[in-house]
């Protein structure tokens, strides 16, 4: 092995490295700034959420989640997210059994205080370390671009990012709805945006 064969492999090794750090960082960084913006939504305003509201959700939302991980070895591995808002569960993830996706919903829709289940479980593998941080990090930009406006209610709308597809959540008017995904959909590397709305009338 020459001088120059040594130097080019020492230097793929070195990038590997990096890019392995890089990626557990990113992760680091979008959990921290999704735990952040948890804390941050925290809104008393009149267009906001009460506190009450949130701690109900978050107590669900763990609750459900126990409940499928409880519920065989098989849910246990799988990578499901379930996201409560004002009773309305969002299944969102992946299984590795199609008739895990129907049994999902069924276990979720039979638990006091939900209202409705919106089952988007996918049988795929589950998302890996670099996709969890990039998800986390879309999930930022998009809650940002979401209160560039003050004007708009953002602190009312849930955002759940899954393989690099948007999920939006929350009770809003009308008007609001079409803005919210038109503002979602300009962010950079967002694929697709589903939403799960309430609408409510000018009047709430």
């Amino acid at each position: 092995m020459n001088y120059s064969d040594f130097n080019v492999k020492f230097l793929l090794s070195n990038l590997k490295v990096t890019a392995w750090v890089f990626i557990t960082v990113m992760y680091l960084v979008g959990t921290s700034c999704a735990m952040f913006k948890k804390t941050e939504d925290i809104d008393l305003s009149n267009e906001a959420r009460t506190t009450d509201e949130l701690i109900d959700d978050s107590q669900l939302e763990k609750s459900l989640e126990k409940l499928l991980k409880n519920t065989s070895d098989q849910f246990s591995k799988a990578n499901i997210n379930v996201v409560v808002n004002h009773g309305w569960v969002l299944l969102v993830g992946e299984v590795p059994h199609e008739n895990m996706l129907e049994q999902a919903a069924q276990i979720v829709g039979n638990v006091g205080g939900v209202i409705e289940v919106h089952n988007y479980l996918s049988v795929d593998d589950n998302r890996t370390l670099l996709e969890s941080a990039h998800d986390n990090w879309l999930k930022l930009k998009v809650r940002n671009h979401l209160g560039i406006d003050p004007a708009f209610p953002s602190q009312k709308i849930m955002v759940h990012t899954e393989k690099g597809v948007v999920y939006l959540m929350g009770q809003i008017s009308l008007e609001h709805v079409s803005h919210a995904v038109i503002e979602a959909k300009e962010v950079k590397g967002v694929q697709k945006v589903v939403t799960i709305f309430e609408v409510l009338d000018k009047s709430n």
